[in-house]
């Protein structure tokens, strides 16, 4: 290409051409002449990128146009100095019909990448956030300009501009990494699998290696904040629980890593749910101890104080968390049997059950076989049993009850102690196991069976006779005091000597 002043510049490359439009703006003015035309010119080398026009300002060429260097800061930062330019006859800056300012953020002409240009080297901003967020004043508030691929390939690669929180992968070797407190940590991909992280940035390994580099690889599933707030971390969400809930997840005991903020921010919040239930699947379950207890029934569901809307729905990796139990779990006061046993127990608070040992156990709590549930096999291999339902039983609360005939009887502590009833002798049992029975008079010290008119005074944990009914008068009794009891509550205190 001719110059100015006796001078000529060789075509390098088929991008420069493309770049001084040699075939489109100057298509049918190419001259072809033999070695002697330039014989008298002066061969200044390669035709660079950049020119002016008999000495007017300097312009980048591109096939979008020229762009106009507005200042010796922008020159600079696209790694020029003066004289490096080449010089064209002014007129041919006429064949050019757009002319646009140069700037150091730099758009690809097919928009695959934007780069910020600094002392001739090109800094790749990751994405849109480092677009939009980054720089002071931002790089999406700064002047741009669009340029071919071609001539930002001949600039050196510098660190790309990554956002904090930003995910990474490498093109070549698929290493995932974590960009965060201004430096490029790895992640295993059992991590990135937790974290359900999709990379926000791919590029070369040799280009993310410009970055600070932590030197270590972060691996938390547990994670807290700088403040302590622990979060369990998957399917890019950071769950938060209350102790209760800790314990009933298994995380007592984990070590929780502390986490950077700028990648927690990448989380959604949510709470944890008291029951789960796995994407695709309608069975509900209840975390115990890091253990999953399907949650047999609705009946069970509104038994147990829950409601639909206290399910988290979770995903691979928060459900590999728990283990599986093959129980289920039951509502306090439900009956159950395994299928192909004859056995039934009525099923407590905190995953305990009672077995009955007797139809008369059965009957005298107001049960109905109708109400018995036929469960699978399995069914209760997490449930631990907490003594034989009989006759006596105390609530938590610590009140004692005689149980017959479909009633409860209330024992005051004077009463208790007659009948020899002392804490821990008897199974310990909630309120819905004993509730279908209806509330009954106090005990009293006075009993007799319902087949006998014998009186029995209750004292030492013993039964004594009272032998006539005008001792039973001298010692103050009235009859409305006397409790009328199954032979066999009746038979299972000891006689004692007859009362005096």
């Amino acid at each position: 290409m001719l110059g100015s002043n006796g001078t000529y510049y060789s075509i390098p490359s088929q991008a420069i051409a493309d770049a001084y439009g040699i075939n489109t703006i100057f298509k049918g003015y190419v001259n072809y002449t033999d070695s002697s035309f330039l014989a008298n010119m002066t061969n200044k080398g390669p035709l660079p990128w950049i020119a002016r026009f008999n000495d007017n300002p300097i312009y980048l060429a591109s096939p979008q146009g020229l762009h106009h260097f507005l200042n010796e800061t922008d020159y600079n930062k696209f790694g020029y100095q003066f004289g490096s330019e080449a010089n064209l006859p002014a007129y041919l800056k006429n064949y050019y019909s757009t002319s646009t300012d140069i700037a150091p953020t730099v758009m690809l002409t097919d928009w695959s990448a934007i780069y910020s240009i600094d002392l001739g080297k090109k800094s790749q901003i990751a994405n849109l956030t480092a677009y939009n967020t980054l720089g002071t004043p931002t790089y999406s508030s700064r002047p741009s300009v669009v340029l071919p691929p071609q001539y930002v390939a001949t600039l050196t690669d510098s660190a790309p501009i990554i956002a904090n929180g930003t995910f990474t992968r490498t093109s070549d070797t698929n290493q995932l990494g974590v960009y965060s407190n201004d430096k490029l940590y790895t992640l295993d991909g059992i991590t990135a699998g937790y974290w359900g992280s999709t990379p926000d940035y791919v590029s070369t390994s040799t280009r993310l290696a410009m970055v600070a580099q932590a030197g270590s690889s972060l691996s938390a599933q547990y994670a807290s904040d700088a403040s302590g707030t622990q979060y369990l971390l998957g399917n890019k969400r950071k769950i938060t629980f209350s102790p209760n809930q800790a314990i009933a997840y298994g995380l007592t005991g984990k070590t929780f890593t502390q986490v950077n903020q700028d990648i927690l921010d990448r989380f959604t919040t949510q709470t944890a749910g008291n029951i789960v239930r796995s994407v695709g699947d309608a069975a509900v379950y209840h975390p115990i101890a890091g253990k999953l207890y399907h949650i047999y029934s609705p009946e069970d569901l509104s038994g147990l104080g829950f409601v639909s809307g206290d399910t988290m729905v979770i995903n691979n990796p928060i459900a590999n968390l728990f283990t599986n139990s093959s129980s289920k779990e039951f509502a306090a006061g439900r009956l159950i049997r395994i299928d192909g046993t004859p056995q039934v127990y009525v099923i407590d608070d905190n995953l305990t059950m009672h077995f009955i040992p007797s139809e008369d156990n059965f009957y005298s709590f107001n049960y109905s076989f109708n109400n018995v549930t036929v469960a699978p096999a399995g069914s209760l291999t997490g449930y631990t049993s907490a003594g034989d339902l009989n006759h006596y039983v105390s609530e938590y609360s610590g009140t004692k009850w005689i149980i017959d005939n479909r009633q409860r009887y209330k024992l005051d502590s004077s009463t208790a102690n007659a009948f020899g009833y002392t804490n821990g002798q008897f199974p310990v049992v909630s309120s819905r196991v004993i509730y279908p029975t209806a509330l009954g008079p106090n005990m009293t010290q006075l009993i007799r069976a319902n087949n006998s008119p014998v009186v029995y005074y209750i004292s030492g944990g013993q039964r004594h006779w009272v032998s006539s009914e005008s001792l039973f008068y001298t010692k103050g009794f009235s009859w409305a005091q006397v409790r009328v009891l199954s032979p066999d509550i009746v038979a299972t205190i000891p006689l004692g000597a007859d009362l005096q």
